[in-house]
């Protein structure tokens, strides 16, 4: 089935107060937000949600102005949210995936030339688990996640059908790491 789009207001909504919070910087650009109706993937990975910046031919084409006259269109950013995901998150779910996104947008002070800035972080789990902190951009990833007060109080995985707790062993593998 073909990719559908349509206004998504509710992800504004959360984008609006976010813009304000920690994103004050894109607070005069323009930026659409729509569901889609199809998975996103990126890079052959499925993805929640992307952000785009729409420049040249594109944003002329988006835009209000088809003068004949040349003129250089603005450029602005989408954010595109796979709807199904978003009906099944919790608002701090959602609240996080717009941020997420929010996160992407960018624009130079100097130039107010919009971009995308790509991840703080790009690792794999097998080499933190073989190598652990190796590099400083892992280790300041980890230590912001250590300062979320409870994001690690239970750890679980799925067995099957099963849900179990593996939160102890975990401990006891940090208590018995510390000890060697």
């Amino acid at each position: 089935m073909p990719q559908e789009y349509q206004p998504a207001p509710e992800v504004e909504e959360v984008a609006r107060d976010l813009i304000h919070d920690y994103h004050p910087h894109l607070g005069s650009v323009r930026i659409i937000y729509v569901f889609a109706s199809e998975s996103l993937t990126e890079k052959g990975k499925v993805v929640w949600g992307r952000a785009k910046k729409v420049s040249g031919l594109n944003a002329w084409l988006a835009s209000e102005n088809k003068s004949r006259d040349a003129a250089t269109p603005d450029e602005f950013f989408v954010i595109e949210i796979h709807r199904a995901t978003w009906l099944q998150l919790d608002e701090k779910c959602k609240k996080a995936l717009v941020d997420h996104e929010l996160s992407h947008c960018d624009v130079d002070i100097e130039t107010s030339k919009l971009s995308l800035r790509p991840h703080d972080l790009e690792e794999f789990n097998s080499i933190v688990r073989r190598y652990g902190l190796w590099r400083a951009d892992v280790e300041y990833f980890i230590r912001a996640a250590q300062r979320q007060d409870g994001l690690f109080d239970q750890i679980t995985v799925r067995v099957g059908d099963e849900v179990v707790d593996i939160t102890d062993k975990i401990e006891e593998i940090r208590r018995r790491e510390a000890r060697a």
